[in-house]
């Protein structure tokens, strides 16, 4: 008895219990779509991969540019979340593609007349019109939240360069952060001219831009890549030639309204056809559909 106890002491000093030590927050889980695609987003584009883009947060089963359609996004497998971004009256800007509240929340008015405060006391809606819990996130809750987690496409943000990058900077998402705009390297280069190569700014190219545009942009800013227009590619003009023989990523749409919308056409024919047209990423309102598409065709491998 005295043996086994002298036993039993020495066991417990030589091996201590010791309690698991606090795992602290849960860890972001970086899904295997967000590590290739922060790999291949600043090389030039690969043949055998094609990019998704959710339009509004990939909104078809959840509310229009809600934290909850990021996380869908990503439980998808898509590469890209895209979406807008408004101005508050107090300066703040927020996740919404219209600027009128009316369409997406259980408010009225203009994202305009309401301070940020005062915008997320409102709910947004599901796709359905009902209700959710979901809130009107600001950029930079959704910066925060997609961090390391999924990559974002900030489109039409050239009216908010400026205060875009102070969230970017704040959050440390610049390099996972793409920011489309309209303006011409003029413009940009005099309106912003401390940006150019701090964000990574996607020139839109429309039927209308000729080659001067997309050379200028080369010579002054360098972009990762550009966003033709449907009109701008089925046009195959000397722009659009010119963009293909920069080798950069080439972004476009298939989205309601445009010619070469999913709406108007059979999903795999328009797809195939903006694949053949040397298109690198494509912006789908059917995220679900693409991912599977693409993989069928060896095209979105995220391993």
């Amino acid at each position: 008895m005295f043996i086994g106890l002298i036993l039993l002491s020495c066991s417990s000093e030589e091996d201590p219990i010791i309690s698991p030590p606090d795992p602290g927050p849960n860890p972001v889980i970086v899904k295997p779509s967000f590590t290739k695609v922060a790999r291949l987003l600043f090389k030039a584009p690969q043949e055998d991969y094609v990019m998704v883009l959710a339009h509004r947060g990939g909104f078809v089963n959840t509310p229009e540019n809600s934290i909850l359609s990021i996380q869908n996004s990503t439980d998808l497998g898509v590469d890209i979340v895209e979406f807008d971004v408004q101005l508050t009256k107090d300066n703040k800007l927020v996740v919404m593609h219209d600027t009128s509240i009316n369409r997406t929340t259980t408010g009225t008015g203009f994202v305009s007349d309401y301070t940020l405060e005062e915008l997320q006391q409102l709910k947004l809606l599901s796709p359905n019109g009902t209700l959710s819990n979901e809130n009107v996130p600001s950029l930079k809750e959704a910066l925060l939240y997609s961090k390391d987690k999924m990559h974002l496409f900030i489109d039409k943000g050239h009216t908010y360069l400026d205060l875009i990058y102070l969230d970017l900077l704040d959050t440390n998402t610049v390099n996972q952060t793409l920011v489309g705009g309209t303006l011409t390297w003029f413009q940009f280069n005099n309106q912003f001219s401390d940006l150019v190569g701090k964000i990574n700014y996607i020139p839109r190219a429309g039927s209308g831009q000729s080659l001067e545009y997309i050379n200028s942009f080369e010579t002054g800013m360098n972009p990762l890549g550009f966003f033709p227009s449907c009109d701008l590619i089925s046009s195959n003009n000397d722009a659009f030639k010119g963009i293909k023989e920069t080798n950069k990523w080439l972004f476009s749409t298939t989205l309601k309204g445009s010619n070469c919308s999913e709406e108007i056409l059979n999903n795999e024919t328009i797809w195939n056809w903006e694949i053949a047209q040397g298109i690198d990423g494509i912006f789908t309102d059917k995220s679900e559909d693409l991912v599977t598409f693409l993989t069928s065709k060896g095209l979105h491998d995220n391993e």
